[in-house]
C-alpha cells in the first residue's frame, strides 16, 4: 500500500481538479485495469483510431503513467510521438483485458486508502466528500466510472489501461533508458521452445548493443544426465555452470570466461572471456531458473500456442525431431515452468505469435537515442 500511496500522492499533484469519481476511477483500474473484456480487437482499434484523430494535442505528456496495481495509462498522443503503434498497442490493451484478474476485496481496500489520503489532505477534496462518493459507489455495485466534467475539461483524457508486463513496447522503453545511461543491466529472456526467444534475443541484441548468451551452450554434460537430475523441475540444463561462469562473475564486475557446451562432441569446449559489456541478455529456457533470477535487472517470458509450436518444431527439426520434443524435452520443459511459476515470476510475459511481431516496435533509428 505505500508504494500505491506514492503512485496516487503523484496523480494528486499532477492533476490538482481530479474530483473524488476520479480518484475512484483510479482505485477500479488499479485492480481490473480496463476493467473489461474486449471482445472485438477491430472495433477496439477502430474506437483507438478515432479517439486519437479528435484529441488535442498536449505537450509533456508521457506515454506511460503508472497508476499501481502493475497496470499503466498509455497516453495516445505521447504513444503515438513515441512510435508505439496503435495496432501494437491495441494487442497490448486486449491481452491485458483477457488477463485481468482483479478481486471487489482488493478494490475496497484501495478505496478505503483513498478515504485516508483524502483525511490526510493529499487531495484536493476533503475525507467527507471521499465518504459520500464511495457511498454512491457502493450503493451503484462497485461498476466503471467515467471521468468528472472537470477533470476532462482540465486535462482532456486520452488514454487506455494496459497491464505493463504484456507491452513488448514498455520493455523496449526500459533497455533504452540502461543504454541511454550506460548502467549495468541484465536481462533474461524464458520461454516455451519455439516461441521466438532467439530471433527476439538477436534483434534486441542488434538494436541495442547488448552482449547475447545462449542458455542452449549450456546443456547437461554427460555425467550430469542422471534419472534424478532430470525429476528435478529445471534440472535438464547446467545453471549450476552458468551461474559460476556467467552471473557471479558479472555481479561483481568481472570479465566472465565462457565455456559452451559442444552437443557433437558432448564435451564442455575451450574457455573463451567473453567481451566488456555492461549490458547483457540471457536467452533460452530455462533462464530464469530459480537459482539464476535473482541475478536479473529484468526477467521476459515469451509465450506460445501449442499448435504453433508444434508446426515451428516440425519445420526447425523435421519429424524425427519433433517427436523427441513431444515425448521429451516438451514435458520436462512445461514441467519446470509450472513447478517455477517462471511466467508469474517474470517482470514480462509477451506473445511469440508471428502476428504479434514483438521484435521491433521501436524504429532502429531510435533505439541510442
Amino acid at each position: 500500500m505505500k508504494q500505491l500511496i506514492g503512485i496516487w500522492k503523484a496523480h494528486a499533484a499532477r492533476y490538482p481538479e481530479m474530483q473524488p469519481v476520479d480518484a475512484i476511477k483510479l482505485a477500479f483500474q488499479a485492480t481490473y485495469g480496463g476493467g473489461h473484456l474486449i471482445r472485438d480487437p477491430e472495433s477496439s482499434l477502430a474506437r483507438m483510431e478515432e479517439e486519437l484523430a479528435q484529441a488535442e494535442n498536449r505537450q509533456g505528456e508521457e506515454t506511460a503513467e503508472d497508476i499501481g496495481g502493475g497496470f499503466v495509462r498509455i497516453h495516445l498522443r505521447a504513444a503515438a510521438r513515441a512510435g508505439y503503434a496503435l495496432p501494437a498497442l491495441n494487442r497490448d490493451f486486449v491481452r491485458s483485458g483477457s488477463r485481468a484478474s482483479g478481486r471487489e476485496t482488493e478494490l475496497k481496500e484501495r478505496l478505503s486508502l483513498l478515504r485516508q489520503m483524502a483525511g490526510d489532505g493529499l487531495f484536493s477534496f476533503g475525507a467527507e466528500e471521499m465518504d459520500q462518493a464511495i457511498a454512491a459507489y457502493a450503493a451503484g455495485g462497485y461498476g466503471m466510472v467515467s471521468h468528472s466534467e472537470a477533470y476532462r475539461r482540465a486535462y482532456a483524457p486520452c488514454y487506455r489501461v494496459l497491464a505493463r508486463r504484456y507491452s513488448a513496447f514498455l520493455l523496449e522503453e526500459e533497455i533504452r533508458s540502461a543504454v541511454k545511461e550506460d548502467r549495468p543491466f541484465r536481462i533474461a529472456l524464458d520461454g516455451r521452445c519455439a516461441s521466438g526467444k532467439s530471433t527476439l534475443g538477436q534483434a534486441l541484441a542488434e538494436k541495442y548493443g547488448l552482449l547475447l548468451l545462449h542458455m542452449d551452450d549450456f546443456f547437461l554434460r554427460p555425467e550430469q544426465r542422471t534419472p534424478e537430475r532430470f525429476r528435478i523441475p529445471g534440472g535438464n540444463v547446467d545453471h549450476e555452470r552458468f551461474l559460476e561462469e556467467v552471473l557471479l562473475p558479472l555481479t561483481r564486475g568481472e570479465q566472465p570466461v565462457y565455456r559452451p557446451f559442444d552437443c557433437s562432441s558432448l564435451r564442455v569446449q575451450e574457455a573463451v572471456p567473453l567481451p566488456p559489456a555492461r549490458q547483457v541478455l540471457v536467452e533460452g529456457s530455462y533462464s530464469c531458473h530459480p537459482e539464476l533470477a535473482p541475478y536479473y535487472d529484468l526477467r521476459v517470458f515469451l509465450s506460445v500456442s501449442p499448435e504453433t509450436q508444434l508446426q515451428r518444431i516440425a519445420v526447425r527439426n523435421g519429424e524425427e525431431g519433433l517427436a523427441r520434443f513431444r515425448e521429451r524435452w516438451i514435458p520436462l520443459e512445461e514441467q519446470y515452468l509450472e513447478a517455477c511459476r517462471t511466467e508469474a515470476r517474470c517482470d514480462y510475459s509477451l506473445s511469440g505469435e508471428k502476428e504479434d511481431n514483438v521484435c521491433v516496435l521501436i524504429p532502429s533509428s531510435e533505439a541510442g537515442k
